[in-house]
C-alpha cells in the first residue's frame, strides 16, 4: 500500500474549480495526475492516493507513481485557476510558506487593530463627539479623557518605537 493511500474509492462529487466552471472529482483527479506526469517524465503507473480538500484555501492531491523500482509521490495543489506541483515534502513546505505569507496591508491592519489602538480610537472619537455636540457653548474636554488619551497614545507610540530599535 502506498503511503497516505485511501482505501475508499474517490466519490463522484462536484468540486469547485476556477471562477465559473465546475469539475467533477474524477476530472480533478485526472488533472492532478496529468500535472504530475508533466513534471516527472520518467515516471510510470501514476495513481491518485489522497485528497486534502481544505489545504491553504485550495485543494491538495497526493499522486503516487513509480520511478524505476522506487515509489514516489507528488503533491498537486489547486487554488483558483492555478495548478502547482511539489515534487517532494520540502517543495511542499516551500509552497505552504509562499501561500501563507501575509500581505503588507493585512499585516498593517493586524497591527492597527490592537487593544491599545482601539482604546485610543474610541477615546479620540469620544472627544470629537463631545466637541461637536457641545459646540460653541462649552469647549472644555473632561480632564480624565484628555489625560487618558495622552497616556494611551504615548504608550502606543512608545511601544512602536521600542519595536523598531
Amino acid at each position: 500500500m502506498w503511503p497516505f493511500q485511501s482505501s475508499a474509492a474517490p466519490t463522484n462529487i462536484v468540486v469547485r474549480f476556477g471562477e465559473n466552471s465546475m469539475t467533477s472529482a474524477d476530472e480533478q483527479i485526472q488533472r492532478a495526475i496529468n500535472a504530475a506526469e508533466e513534471v516527472n517524465h520518467g515516471g510510470t503507473n501514476f495513481k491518485f492516493l489522497y485528497r486534502h480538500p481544505r489545504f491553504l484555501r485550495g485543494e491538495l492531491y497526493v499522486i503516487g507513481f513509480n520511478e524505476g523500482e522506487r515509489k514516489c509521490e507528488n503533491f498537486v495543489f489547486f487554488k483558483g485557476n492555478s495548478i502547482r506541483v511539489a515534487k517532494n515534502s520540502g517543495h511542499l513546505v516551500d509552497l505552504a510558506n509562499q501561500e501563507s505569507e501575509v500581505s503588507p496591508l493585512a499585516r498593517a491592519a493586524a497591527e492597527f487593530v490592537s487593544v491599545s489602538s482601539l482604546i485610543a480610537i474610541l477615546l479620540t472619537a469620544a472627544i470629537c463627539y463631545l466637541v461637536i455636540v457641545q459646540g460653541k457653548e462649552n469647549k472644555d474636554i473632561p480632564a480624565i479623557l484628555s489625560t487618558s488619551l495622552s497616556t494611551i497614545i504615548g504608550f502606543y507610540f512608545g511601544t512602536k518605537a521600542r519595536k523598531s530599535t
